[in-house]
């Protein structure tokens, strides 16, 4: 009964980080090319970086899976700190594959949005889910 529990703690923890990741992707799409335009040379469409969305996401979780984010005991300290590296490690992934696949729309200004709101977003989910 407990392990089951566990378990489906375990998953609505996965949909509230997916869900948390893509909303932050969303909105660094709107501050960065939207809200701040007037400050970068460089204007962006919605859809040409929307693409990427799901990729993101995907490099985020497997970054999140491997820095322990779902080990099933964790104080908050220990929490934010493997919601930090997961963040940084995923971020890192998605500029090697925005390199190494030569993404013409992506940008790094985008991506540390991302990672500034991942980390806010995806700590406050996990604060609600408690």
């Amino acid at each position: 009964m407990i392990a089951q529990r566990e378990q489906s703690y375990k998953i609505w923890l996965f949909i509230a980080d997916a869900v948390s990741l893509a909303g932050a992707f969303i909105l660094a799409i709107a501050c960065r090319f939207y809200i701040f335009a007037g400050w970068f040379s460089k204007q962006g469409a919605f859809a040409q970086q929307i693409y990427f969305l799901p990729y993101i996401v995907l490099i985020c979780l497997v970054a999140y899976r491997f820095s322990g984010l779902y080990n099933p005991v964790l104080r908050v300290s220990e929490e934010m700190l493997a919601i930090f590296k997961g963040v940084v490690v995923g971020i890192l992934l998605a500029l090697a594959a925005v390199f190494l696949f030569r993404v013409e729309a992506d940008s790094r200004g985008l991506l540390a949005f991302f990672g500034v709101l991942a980390l806010i977003l995806t700590f406050v989910g996990r604060v609600i889910l408690r």
